[in-house]
């Protein structure tokens, strides 16, 4: 198949977050209209498709369908398999709020709350996400190797901004990498046996989460904006909040001052960290 092609060929190579792309096109383009010759695929088929993930209230899936679907065809005319797109001048089907979600105490108490019920990788996964607030494929594809003592590496090449970074490890970080420290692992958060493979079905584990707690609404990506604002509310810069986050800052200041403030930085999190084992201390199994 030609999306075959363009999943080893384009997306593989250029994109960490290749599966989404592969997902979206087998769970909702291929059905529909894979056993079109692609020359027949017309404007009509992806409206059809768009519409109806609207009329099932999945705006946010239809746009990032229409989204991967573009980039699809416009690979398929750049190979000269076809000469012009049929997602041309498809508008985005559906409007998205602004992502602005901060989690309160109480939905942070809830889903931490619903972690222990959940499987270990994934449960790991998540506790990391809220004790470093880095990005979700980075936190995902954490390598043993890249950990040295109390440091987390990460390589430009891994970030999501192209800019590595070094992320410091609060006391409640490095005991879920010391619980999960397989010698024949790859990867700190791996559900498969021979331990090559990272956690990677972020929709699965979100869709549980959110039954197991009752919290609905938010992404992973909230996390980030949530460990964020309550940093920023206790006080801390918003330089050394931008460089927790591994955010880009393009200012004079910043040019000249390649200070890392490590440090801070550590101080900040395991402060953070505390009072969020301290939110969940009749929890069992929260912190390890």
């Amino acid at each position: 198949l030609l999306a075959d092609e363009y999943i080893e060929l384009y997306q593989k190579p250029k994109n960490k977050t290749w599966k989404q792309a592969e997902d979206n096109l087998r769970l909702h383009i291929l059905p529909a209209i894979g056993h079109y010759p692609i020359h027949q695929v017309e404007r009509s088929d992806i409206h059809r498709i768009l519409d109806r993930l609207v009329a099932e209230e999945k705006g946010t899936t239809a746009n990032r369908v229409l989204a991967h679907t573009r980039k699809f065809f416009n690979w398929l005319v750049e190979r000269d398999y076809l000469e012009i797109a049929p997602t041309d001048r498809i508008k985005q089907p559906a409007r998205e709020m602004k992502k602005d979600r901060v989690l309160s105490d109480d939905e942070l108490r809830r889903i931490v709350s619903a972690l222990p019920k959940m499987r270990q990788a994934y449960a790991d996964f998540i506790r990391m996400l809220l004790f470093t607030a880095q990005r979700r494929e980075e936190v995902a594809s954490m390598r043993h190797a890249a950990i040295d003592d109390t440091v987390w590496r990460l390589e430009g090449k891994e970030t999501k901004n192209k800019k590595a970074t070094l992320v410091p490890l609060a006391r409640q970080a490095r005991a879920i990498v010391a619980q999960n420290n397989n010698p024949e692992a790859i990867y700190v958060f791996s559900t498969n046996a021979d331990h090559a493979t990272h956690v990677q079905s972020y929709s699965k584990i979100k869709k549980q989460l959110d039954e197991l707690s009752g919290v609905i609404g938010w992404s992973f990506h909230d996390i980030r904006r949530t460990v964020a604002t309550r940093l920023a509310a206790q006080g801390l810069s918003i330089e050394l909040v931008r460089l927790i986050l591994n955010h880009t800052d393009n200012s004079v200041t910043a040019i000249y001052n390649r200070h890392s403030y490590m440090n801070e930085r550590r101080e900040a999190l395991q402060t953070w960290c505390d009072w969020l084992e301290d939110l969940a201390r009749f929890i069992p199994s929260f912190c390890i």
